[in-house]
């Protein structure tokens, strides 16, 4: 990983980006060389993740866009979805909650 950001004792801490060999790319807030509060993860085929991470993983609030154009709007646990959310079409249009 390259990581261009805030260095706090030695480690990532604070606002900094991650770019991985693979094309992936986070840009948020790390505690401790890990993905720890807002954020926004990109991956390589084009999809994107905006909201929480806690302890490197999606957690709480967050929204996630796929390739198609539909987007995600919901809530995360332990980097799955979980409770309540909505997946909207392209337009906005409500496809699925619950």
């Amino acid at each position: 990983i390259q990581y261009v950001g805030e260095i706090k004792n030695d480690a990532a801490n604070g606002f900094g980006m991650g770019i991985w060999e693979n094309g992936h790319k986070y840009e948020g807030q790390w505690k401790n060389n890990i993905k720890h509060g807002r954020g926004t993860y990109y991956f390589a085929n084009g999809e994107k993740y905006e909201g929480n991470f806690e302890n490197n993983k999606r957690s709480g609030k967050g929204t996630y866009y796929f390739k198609s154009g539909d987007y995600y709007k919901g809530f995360w646990q332990e980097d799955m979805r979980e409770g309540v959310g909505v997946i909207y079409g392209r337009g906005g249009k409500i496809k699925k909650s619950g």
